[in-house]
């Protein structure tokens, strides 16, 4: 189940933990892809993926990072201090950074002009979700997100993508993982 971006203002940021709870309950994993209370109200109920992008990831857990070696530093240590799951956070051209129990990563996206980023976040989530259902383990589901949400970016509307570009780029995704001194 994905559990995504903002709600009106008369829903309580609480709600996408009261839909988690209920979604364990029923042995229903569940990716919240938002930021802020969404999110820190959400993280008692131990979602099973948190998906933001990088300024989300700032403004959610009060953090500044200037660089991707900085991002990746804070949030492995948001991903250990407030035992998440699995984090997943998106950085543009830059790719994927992932905490999750098989370790942290940095999946790495190819160089690409694009006609509109919009939307490419959204792929990110739709793809894991799909991939995990598919029974993927993490290496193979963030190749897949890596692919859909560069192809994503070739097209002109938003979240849309075609499925030979996907295969197309698949071969392309790296996964480096994240190492600290």
């Amino acid at each position: 189940m994905i559990c995504a971006g903002s709600v009106p203002p008369v829903i309580t940021p609480a709600v996408y933990r009261e839909i988690t709870e209920i979604a364990h309950q029923n042995k229903t994993p569940v990716l919240i892809d938002s930021s802020g209370k969404m999110i820190t109200e959400a993280l008692p109920a131990n979602p099973d993926i948190i998906k933001m992008n990088w300024d989300e990831f700032e403004v959610t857990f009060n953090r500044k990072a200037l660089t991707l070696d900085e991002l990746k530093v804070q949030a492995l240590e948001v991903y250990k201090n407030l035992q998440i799951k699995s984090l997943v956070l998106t950085c543009g051209a830059d790719g994927i950074l992932s905490c999750s129990p098989e370790g942290a990563f940095h999946t790495i996206v190819p160089k690409l002009k694009a006609v509109n980023a919009a939307g490419a976040g959204d792929a990110v989530s739709s793809a894991l979700a799909w991939r995990f259902s598919e029974s993927d383990n993490w290496h193979d589901a963030l190749k897949w997100a890596g692919a859909t949400s560069a192809a994503v970016v070739l097209t002109s509307g938003t979240a849309e993508c075609r499925l030979e570009d996907v295969h197309r780029l698949l071969p392309q995704i790296q996964r480096e993982k994240i190492t600290f001194s």
